[in-house]
């Protein structure tokens, strides 16, 4: 019974616990402007070219095809977690409605401030990055 108890106490702690992650990640997230998506999309847009142009098992005739779709990227969901000095941003990407070439739909991306005061993709990150910007 004492090890029924504390089972279902853990799990109550856990399911607690869980759900303030969420309720926190809800209300921290910060928004992203329309220059730094663009900015993100041009980023995207150049590895999944080399990405095409480098994969021996395309034909010439694919790769330029794969190449005219990149103009078709597409940003299904964008959210950032940070603060001031620097973000992490989260973004589910499409081109031209399928997975990217590179196969990752969920990129992490962080950002930092550009010289002008607005925010650039500095580097890939992790989820696990995108997960400690709530603490």
């Amino acid at each position: 019974m004492r090890f029924l108890l504390k089972t279902v106490l853990l799990a109550g702690l856990l399911l607690l616990a869980a759900g303030g992650l969420w309720l926190r990640q809800s209300l921290v997230t910060v928004p992203v402007n329309d220059a730094t998506i663009g900015l993100l999309k041009a980023k995207l847009a150049t590895e999944y070219a080399v990405a095409i142009a480098q994969d021996p098992e395309r034909s010439v005739l694919d790769k330029g095809r794969g190449l005219l779709d990149l103009e078709k990227i597409r940003l299904i969901s964008v959210r950032a977690l940070g603060d001031d000095r620097q973000r992490v941003l989260r973004a589910r990407v499409e081109v031209d409605g399928a997975a990217p070439p590179d196969g990752r739909p969920v990129r992490y991306v962080r950002l930092e401030r550009g010289p002008l005061g607005g925010w650039v993709p500095a580097g890939d990150a992790s989820a696990l990055d995108y997960y400690l910007e709530l603490f």
